[in-house]
């Protein structure tokens, strides 16, 4: 062990004796008052709880005593009404204290519970016959009810007496948990505690040595019969928590006392040997022949022995220093020859890589001066991902696992820029055979790694292309040979590769498909990207199949062939045609049953009409047969329409009013309908609703506009808005509409039915005077996208 070790040892164990014998007396001195302090606090806390518990008993006893007075409580026993409006929310808004509920009964003279407010705590039978016992002496009372030896509820009972007698009814009755009353006041965990004074000797004080400390609660009557103490314990927990943070206190204070009087003694044992072991070192160094690492560091201060010593290493260091340097400058020299004109940008460095020297061409191509890169170490110019594999090889080299090594790596110029270059480092070496140093060779490889990563990302993308395709790719050459193919035993194939490879694809494909694909390639090569047909040939695995075929020209000469299994396809465009050829028809008999269908409701309605004598009964089928008549109308259009999802609204208008002008007869000589109808087709969903919509207002118009022999017009106009919207009006210039007409409440059916199929529509209906005479109506909403299309005029 040394010198400065023994003495930082020695010192260590004084200080810590004596630290510690300071921390135990001083911790024991805190201890005790620490102690005392939690006992007083205990004291003060629990007379404070003690006068809130009285507060609160208090408060429980004087809201059941007013509430006892002024109850009148036959009418809350006999009347269940009165208990539900009036007693109920009375008892509910006192049972509670500070907030909190408790359990409040209004019981019968019997002691049974007839009203139960706040929580609900079930009443034993001794509990029952005490409550009667109340109520027959007259008197109010309390007592404590007990459980496992403990106060477990406290229950108040005040008989309730009718006004101006002294009839006692019944009594209100209150109970209160000790834990309730505890947890109301916000106590934590098991610190306070209700007890019988029975069985608990009231202290006022925490004996020395006691666990505890006693209060009795001063309550008033009726509760002074019941001798309840509060039993506090102090939180000792506490304490001992603070006496723990203290000792640590303690500890770490004793800790660092110690360690920075060892180190005191560690820099003082140092200040007196440092002298000698700096020139022993020095000595070992001169020794071993390595002057120029040898610095004599020998305070100005030293005399005796370890000045002449110090004198003596000095001397002998120059005169080695004199010796090294003119066998240093030959080799120099003659490193310089070879280190200096290499077009190739070198190096030199120290084991660590730092002290870097480096020749013109290096220089030129990192753009730093050679005093800038002396002071940077070559890890530090080495991009961070290849600093791990650099150092590996650099410290496997010095030491002697490697003879040299070649990497390419990064190094960051002096403007910022990463350049790839190829690194070949090896060895200097002393006479012993000892590492000092390395030589690198360093040649720029930027444009040819980008090269070269070009040219490996375009075949990475061009192979996962061409891996992705599902199809079967043939490559052709400028001859229009086969070389390669994406799977020799790809199913689709019509004759075996091997019997393929080499040959002219005109000599392996069959005729006419030759002929296609021999077009192809000359259109493809003659300019034209891509190229695509379609045949049909018999595979390998006996199969007839339908294949598509593009022709790809590819910058060499050759041509990429791609062919693509179709038969599928070409299967299922097949049944979606005769699918959609079943849909055609099967809805077009549909539409023209429809048609057929509601056409004899319309002809049983009319005939029902004209044997009906009754004139309003005829004049309501005839107007239900227009109803249907106007939707068989649509079914036509759509059975007869190219179109089986919408139809031409405008030709269907016009058939609507034909028939309408057949039905009203005479009607429609004197009032004719001029019709300007926008070309728009629409679908089923909207043309239903707006052809009936139509029919009601044209209908109108026929029996109202113009009565008695009037003559007149009826318009009729659909428009297409520029925000595609739909408008149709329908006007008159005849006698006009009552004043207030709201069609949505009037008694007749045809004008609600338009207000109804209107609102189906989202749309709005406006209804009023055409000018100076005659009634307007408009109808305006949007119609879906899929609903409206334009056709031309």
């Amino acid at each position: 062990m040394s010198l400065v070790a023994r003495t930082a040892l020695a010192v260590g164990l004084v200080s810590s004796l004596l630290l510690g014998v300071l921390g135990v007396a001083g911790y024991l001195v805190v201890r005790d008052r620490t102690l005392q302090a939690e006992q007083a606090k205990a004291e003060v806390k629990a007379q404070g709880v003690a006068v809130r518990l009285e507060s609160r008993l208090r408060q429980a006893v004087q809201s059941v005593d007013a509430l006892s007075r002024n109850l009148v409580i036959r009418n809350a026993l006999l009347d269940s009404v009165g208990r539900e409006t009036y007693v109920q929310p009375i008892l509910n808004g006192v049972a509670q204290i500070d907030g909190q509920p408790v359990s409040l009964s209004l019981v019968d003279f019997e002691g049974r519970g007839v009203i139960e407010a706040g929580t609900e705590i079930s009443a034993a039978p001794d509990r029952q016959a005490w409550l009667r016992s109340r109520i027959e002496s007259g008197t109010p009372g309390a007592r404590v009810i007990e459980r496992d030896g403990q106060p477990y509820l406290v229950v108040v009972a005040y008989p309730v007496v009718v006004p101006n007698t002294r009839s006692v009814e019944g009594a209100m009755a209150i109970r209160v948990s000790t834990q309730a009353l505890l947890s109301g006041l916000g106590v934590e965990g098991k610190q306070y505690r209700l007890q019988s004074a029975a069985s608990v000797a009231p202290s006022a004080r925490l004996a020395d040595g006691a666990t505890s400390v006693d209060v009795a609660l001063q309550l008033p009557a009726p509760l002074d019969q019941l001798g309840l103490t509060l039993q506090v314990q102090p939180d000792r927990s506490g304490a001992e928590q603070a006496l723990g943070r203290l000792q640590a206190q303690y500890l770490a204070l004793g800790l660092a006392s110690v360690m920075a009087l060892m180190l005191l003694s560690v820099f003082a044992a140092r200040r007196v040997t440092e002298p000698i072991r700096s020139l022993a070192a020095e000595a070992q160094r001169i020794s071993a022949q390595a002057p120029d690492l040898a610095v004599i560091a020998v305070p100005p201060s030293a005399s005796g022995e370890v000045a002449v010593l110090a004198q003596a290493l000095g001397q002998m260091l120059a005169r080695l220093r004199t010796a090294a340097q003119a066998q240093r400058h030959d080799l120099e020299t003659q490193f310089r020859a070879i280190f200096d004109p290499s077009p190739i940008g070198m190096t030199l460095a120290d084991t660590g890589g730092a002290g870097m020297h480096a020749n013109p061409a290096f220089l030129a191509m990192m753009g730093y001066a050679a005093e800038e890169l002396q002071q940077l170490n070559y890890m530090s110019i080495t991009h961070p991902d290849d600093r791990a594999r650099n150092l590996e090889l650099l410290t496997a080299t010095v030491a002697g696992r490697l003879p040299g090594y070649r990497y390419e790596k990064r190094l960051q110029r002096k403007s910022g820029e990463y350049i790839w270059v190829v690194v070949v480092t090896s060895p200097l070496r002393d006479q012993q055979g000892r590492v000092t140093g390395v030589v690198s060779q360093v040649e720029d490889i930027t444009e040819r790694k980008a090269a070269a990563l070009a040219l490996s990302e375009a075949h990475a993308r061009i192979d996962a292309v061409l891996s992705a395709v599902p199809d079967l790719w043939f490559v052709l050459d400028a001859e229009s040979r086969y070389l390669d193919v994406s799977d020799p035993n790809h199913p689709s194939l019509a004759v075996p590769w091997e019997a393929v490879r080499g040959r002219h694809f005109a000599e392996v494909l069959a005729q006419p498909f030759a002929s296609q694909a021999e077009s192809a390639l000359q259109r493809a090569r003659a300019g034209n990207q891509l190229q695509l047909i379609e045949y049909r040939v018999d595979t390998l695995g006996g199969a007839e199949r339908d294949f598509e075929a593009r022709v790809v020209p590819m910058r060499n000469g050759q041509t990429l062939y791609l062919t693509r299994d179709i038969t599928a396809r070409k299967q299922a465009e097949v049944q979606v045609r005769a699918a959609l050829r079943d849909r055609e028809l099967l809805l077009k008999e549909i539409y023209h049953r429809v048609k057929n269908n509601l056409q004899v409701i319309a002809s049983l309605l009319n005939l029902q009409g004209r044997n009906d004598h009754d004139g309003n009964t005829r004049a309501l089928l005839e107007d239900s047969a227009n109803r249907v008549k106007s939707m068989a109308l649509v079914h036509e259009q759509l059975y007869h329409g190219g179109d089986l999802s919408s139809i031409d609204f405008a030709a269907y208008l016009g058939q609507l009013v034909r028939h309408l002008a057949d039905a009203h007869g005479e009607a429609a000589h004197r009032v004719p309908i001029r019709l300007d109808v926008a070309p728009v087709q629409l679908g089923i969903e909207t043309a239903v609703p707006l052809g009936l919509i139509v029919n009601e207002l044209l209908s109108n118009a026929y029996k109202h506009a113009y009565p008695g022999e009037r003559g007149g017009e009826v318009a009729l106009r659909l428009a297409v808005l520029d925000d595609r919207r739909i408008e149709v009006v329908v006007s008159d210039h005849g006698v006009g509409l009552p004043p207030g007409l709201r069609p949505e409440t009037v008694a007749s059916l045809g004008l609600r039915l338009v207000a109804s199929l209107t609102e189906q529509l989202e749309g709005a209906l406006e209804c009023g005077p055409n000018g100076a005479a005659g009634s307007r109506f408009a109808v305006r909403f949007q119609p879906a996208m899929s609903e409206l299309k334009r056709l031309p005029a």
